[in-house]
């Protein structure tokens, strides 16, 4: 999944403008910020904050300023959705996975490849130590 940061797009709506920002600064280092960025993205389309600046919806949204498909789109939005959590620990955000996994968590292209179980029988499965994120 390649981001391409569209500078150009102008954005007035002022939270959906900070989102942008955030999605932004979490591209720089998208292995370690694709659940941010899932998860953001969930945001923008859960709470409709491309409306004002008339995107016509969130796959038109993200397809000017960051240059993905409307499928990898859709996939990171399902898995900001149901499979990551918000997790504040002091003054620090971080965003990890809502399934079990010891100090290492699911790189995305795992998190891709449970979408079709589901959040309830993907964590039953890394629960059960059936998947864990040591598995390729």
């Amino acid at each position: 999944m390649d981001i391409v940061l569209n500078q150009n797009v102008e954005i007035k709506n002022t939270e959906l403008k900070k989102v942008t920002t955030e999605i932004r600064r979490a591209s720089a280092n998208v292995i370690g910020n694709t659940f941010k960025i899932s998860a953001l993205i969930a945001r923008v389309d859960r709470d409709e904050l491309y409306i004002e600046d008339g995107f016509s919806d969130v796959f038109d949204y993200v397809k000017q300023c960051f240059g993905l498909e409307k499928s990898s789109a859709y996939n990171l939005i399902r898995v900001g959705n149901d499979f990551i959590e918000e997790v504040k620990k002091g003054n620090i955000t971080s965003y990890e996975t809502l399934l079990e996994h010891g100090s290492k968590d699911y790189s995305i292209s795992q998190v891709f490849k449970m979408l079709p179980l589901g959040i309830d029988k993907a964590k039953e499965l890394t629960t059960d130590g059936v998947i864990t994120s040591d598995m390729s």
